[in-house]
């Protein structure tokens, strides 16, 4: 799991040893959950790869619904998950809106209690005797201390991918030989266990949050607009109509997502944004 363009496709096609998908693209290759098995020292695996929280042709609240969907699938039929892979791409030189929202939102999926089986993979690290090597190594203590911190205290590990079939293979065989017991994540447990609804669930409730962040946002932001646009030429107001119109498209699609998660947020976001 992770934002699209992190490297998830790219340690699924390196494990098993052919290209799984376009790895370089920038529009994400995983539509759907799609999975892989490939046999390491004997044991087979099966890689499973996730749309991201960031993906442009689905909404976030589609993602979840994918995501949570197949593995409450997995867990009826009597599967487990040996591990979770949380893929960051150490390029990265701040953690943005997108990164943020797939860190929690995987946090939320796995709960507190399967921290442990969680690992959170840096990918795209430039040689050690490359002049951003040092950065990078910056950057992954900062995310270490700042932003993963409650995960690691929870017992996820951290580690590096370096693009080639040892790496990702020096990866799978650090989660195999934990032999963790084996349970459900949250996601898994609220569903079947607990049988409740999607929106009712940790991982619901948390979009829930951030949609609601998100459409205010994006409200403010489309205020801000229409008052430059009385001020701007004509050439500026032609490029802000359009970059205007595509906001409010995401915007409208954004309130769909509230309105299938809760309701009463829908009539608050539209009584909030009323002529914007």
């Amino acid at each position: 799991m992770g934002p699209t363009g992190t490297g998830m496709t790219t340690f699924i096609s390196q494990a098993i040893g052919q290209d799984y998908g376009d790895g370089h693209s920038l529009q994400s290759f995983t539509k759907c959950v799609s999975a892989v098995r490939v046999t390491l020292d004997y044991t087979r695996i099966v890689l499973v790869d996730t749309p991201g929280f960031d993906d442009k042709e689905l909404s976030d609240l589609e993602v979840l619904e994918i995501i949570s969907d197949w593995f409450k699938k997995i867990f009826e039929q009597g599967s487990t998950l040996s591990g979770l892979l949380y893929m960051h791409s150490i390029a990265e030189n701040r953690m943005d809106y997108t990164a943020r929202t797939n860190l929690t939102m995987f946090g939320e999926l796995c709960g507190k209690e399967c921290f442990e089986k969680a690992a959170l993979i840096t990918t795209m690290w430039p040689d050690e005797d490359h002049g951003d090597f040092d950065v990078s190594v910056t950057r992954e203590t900062e995310l270490k201390q700042k932003f993963w911190t409650n995960l690691i205290d929870g017992g996820a590990r951290t580690l590096r991918f370096k693009n080639t079939q040892q790496s990702a293979w020096q990866i799978l065989d650090r989660l195999i030989a934990l032999g963790l017991e084996e349970r459900s994540i949250l996601i898994q447990h609220e569903l079947v266990t607990l049988k409740k609804k999607l929106r009712d669930t940790s991982a619901g409730k948390q979009l829930c949050n951030i949609v609601d962040c998100l459409v205010k946002e994006q409200t403010n932001v489309i205020r801000r607009m229409q008052g430059e646009l009385d001020r701007a030429d004509a050439d500026a107001v032609q490029s802000s109509l359009a970059e205007l119109a595509e906001l409010r498209q995401l915007r409208e699609r954004t309130i769909q997502d509230a309105q299938a998660l809760d309701s009463s947020l829908l009539r608050q976001l539209r009584r909030m944004f009323q002529g914007a």
